[in-house]
């Protein structure tokens, strides 16, 4: 029973990656502002780079900036790179 627990929070956790990677952004939006907003430096990452393309929602360049800067505070590299051009 808790490996199945661990294994369902483990597929929750990733979805946002999951989805973004499957190019299924509407779905993925969801997600990702969730786990972005608990701390998850890959989805505030994946969130801003929707909001820079405007992939499955409005494109927005404050809102990109504000997630690539989450992710880079978190330490991710893809967060500081995206920060960084902006």
């Amino acid at each position: 029973m808790t490996l199945l627990i661990m294994l369902s929070t483990s597929v929750f956790a990733d979805g946002c990656v999951f989805l973004v990677r499957e190019e299924n952004y509407v779905k993925a939006f969801p997600l990702c502002k969730q786990e972005a907003e608990q701390g998850d430096a890959r989805a505030q990452y994946k969130l801003g780079k929707m909001y820079f393309e405007g992939r499955g929602i409005k494109k927005n360049n404050l809102l990109a900036k504000k997630y690539f800067k989450q992710a880079c505070d978190k330490g991710s590299k893809d967060g500081f790179d995206n920060y960084k051009k902006m």
